[in-house]
């Protein structure tokens, strides 16, 4: 009897509150949890892990070489619009780049230009001075007038008359009108120039000269040899532009009412650091020179 109840309860399904009934479930929902989670992973993208690159210098001779066979491949290889939109990208880099380069050499051309042209004008403006200064070069005298009526004031003479401060001229004339000579009626006026000192750029010309005259012969070449002159004298003249300076003279001198504002003289040069002033009469030279004696100063 007891063996038929036994076999009864064994047959009966488990209750829902039974152990038997727990695990089952926990089975079933640990299968819907691992299928959800298997869905979901092959849903989602999968991340491919690449290996640390290798830098340039770890690479062998090998693989330098393919990677940059496969680098100029890909560049010559490439088709489809990102293709054709590189390549419109790069000309029009290309075209920017030529436009810039094409300036530049215009505002080069146009400054070396500028200065060709500043350096003709400037020996163009001074011939006659140039001319001057090499007629005192090789002990020219001038004409007798022009000798009677020009004052030299040397550097020595300037330093004792006060004429001469730190490299600016301030000379002072005898009171005698500049142009006619005459002492009545007189008024002080002043004379401002920047004088040229002609014997730089005449050095700058000579050294231009022996330098490429030297280095022809030292090639013997032959048309060097003939052209050297030609291209020291154009580099000469571009030196001695460069080397060019200038003195302040100051000169206060006397002229009469009819003679008030005159634009003649005094003409003022200088050369090897003596200044020369042109008057209009001999007599204010022959009074300049009285003052020397006077003072004891010689006129060399």
């Amino acid at each position: 009897m007891l063996d038929e109840d036994r076999e009864s309860l064994e047959k009966l399904p488990p209750r829902a509150g039974s152990p038997g009934s727990r695990s089952r479930r926990r089975k079933q929902k640990d299968k819907t949890d691992r299928e959800e989670s298997n869905r979901s992973s092959s849903l989602r993208p999968k991340v491919r892990r690449e290996p640390a690159q290798r830098t340039h210098e770890d690479l062998s001779v090998q693989q330098k070489g393919a990677r940059m066979a496969s680098g100029l491949r890909t560049l010559f290889t490439r088709n489809g619009p990102d293709a054709a939109e590189e390549l419109e990208a790069h000309t029009h880099d290309v075209i920017g780049g030529l436009s810039s380069v094409v300036f530049f050499c215009f505002g080069l051309f146009y400054v070396v230009l500028s200065h060709v042209k500043h350096v003709v004008s400037y020996y163009l403006d001074h011939r006659q001075r140039f001319a001057h200064f090499l007629l005192d070069l090789f002990k020219h005298v001038p004409k007798r007038d022009i000798y009677t009526r020009e004052i030299r004031i040397s550097r020595e003479a300037g330093s004792d008359l006060n004429f001469l401060r730190e490299e600016k001229w301030n000379v002072k004339l005898p009171m005698r009108c500049i142009e006619c000579g005459t002492t009545t009626e007189l008024e002080r006026e002043t004379y401002f120039a920047k004088v040229e000192d002609y014997a730089r750029p005449m050095i700058g010309i000579v050294i231009s000269l022996f330098i490429c005259v030297f280095i022809s012969l030292l090639t013997l070449n032959l048309t060097y040899i003939l052209l050297s002159p030609f291209i020291g004298l154009f580099a000469g003249l571009f030196l001695g532009y460069y080397l060019r300076r200038r003195m302040e003279v100051r000169v206060e001198y006397a002229c009469c009412r009819p003679h008030a504002n005159n634009e003649c003289f005094p003409v003022v040069r200088q050369y090897a650091g003596d200044v020369y002033l042109l008057t209009g009469h001999k007599k204010v030279r022959d009074d300049y020179n009285k003052k020397l004696e006077e003072l004891g100063i010689s006129r060399r």
